[in-house]
């Protein structure tokens, strides 16, 4: 399986996809634990017996599932309400206006109140202000972190070793995150060969 044309070193955990979904985030209905749950079951392939090209794709497959099972459950209860109506209609289809009390509007009111606080809680808090050390204390980027373990593999790309692992940016961009970089823009190291790159010297040195 790939990610943006990374091959998957394994196949995604739970926590793999719950990284994902809040480096999107989260603007997706679906959860990490359904996702898996579903692909789990199926042994990770589609109908036609192939493997999931991609995690993208797993992703918004059981999106797609979900989104589509709520909107037969507004179907469903669409039609319920609809056919309570009809019965409070006379035989003539008489028109039947409903007069709009003040409790109404503010029950309209407060519910607008909930969907837009629903979308705000949704959308990226705002960050432009934090300095690059405070970036690296957010959740967006140990999600990232991770991430990038997962597709470049939990090993430094220049002397093989296993600990004290860091996500090394090729370079930087004015006006990004430390969190919106692509696979290809990053590489995995340790902090000694960190420091190298960087020029830095240990202290002992």
């Amino acid at each position: 399986m790939k990610y943006r044309n990374f091959e998957l070193k394994e196949l995604p955990t739970v926590e793999l996809i719950k990284s994902y979904l809040i480096l999107h985030n989260n603007s997706f209905q679906v959860t990490a634990q359904e996702v898996y749950d579903y692909w789990e079951a199926k042994g990770w392939k589609t109908k036609k017996g192939r493997e999931v090209l991609s995690l993208e794709n797993a992703v918004s497959v059981c999106n797609s599932i979900v989104i589509e099972k709520e909107r037969a459950r507004k179907r469903r209860e669409k039609k319920k309400k609809e056919k309570e109506e009809k019965g409070r209609i006379n035989k003539q289809k008489e028109v039947v206006v409903l007069e709009t009390t003040k409790d109404d509007k503010e029950y309209k009111r407060l519910k607008k109140r909930i969907r837009k606080d629903k979308k705000i809680n949704r959308v990226t808090p705002p960050i432009l202000g934090f300095n690059y050390g405070e970036q690296l204390e957010m959740p967006y980027w140990y999600a990232f972190r991770k991430f990038i373990f997962a597709v470049r593999g939990k090993k430094c790309e220049q002397c093989g070793a296993e600990e004290n692992l860091q996500v090394h940016h090729l370079k930087y961009i004015s006006g990004r995150l430390a969190w919106e970089y692509t696979c290809n823009e990053v590489k995995v190291l340790c902090e000694d060969c960190h420091m190298k790159v960087h020029g830095i010297k240990k202290e002992n040195e």
